[in-house]
């Protein structure tokens, strides 16, 4: 996999995981699979999961570890636009994942109360 050296900033760190991210598309698409995985924080993979699990017709289960993208919000990150994209890209992922898995009782309803389902995932 590709990766973007020294990553140590939080615009390297999403070029890195966004790299990633789409490589892991023309590569997983020459395997078999039943099921895509994701786990975040890394959300680019959230997105590139979508997109193969709809490409292959299998399920896209998100594992999240933490509130996304409701930190995105608490990050104060600079860039307002560019957040207020990142979280509605990250929301639309979560809201098509067929499942959601999370470390916590706490998260767990965290998202089974604050994501809104699509009609299509429901």
């Amino acid at each position: 996999m590709p990766f973007v050296p020294n990553a140590k900033s939080a615009a390297a760190k999403l070029a890195d995981h966004s790299l990633a991210a789409l490589a892991s598309i023309p590569a997983a698409a020459l395997r078999p699979f039943d099921v895509v995985l994701t786990s975040a924080p890394g959300l680019p993979g959230l997105v590139a999961g979508e997109i193969l699990a709809r490409m292959r017709h299998v399920p896209h289960v998100a594992e999240m570890r933490d509130a996304w993208p409701d930190l995105l919000d608490q990050a104060e990150l600079p860039g307002g636009r560019a957040a207020r994209g990142m979280a509605r890209v990250v929301t639309r992922a979560q809201s098509r994942a067929d499942r959601i898995v999370t470390v916590s009782a706490a998260l767990r309803t965290f998202f089974v109360i604050g994501i809104p389902r699509s009609p299509s995932t429901t």
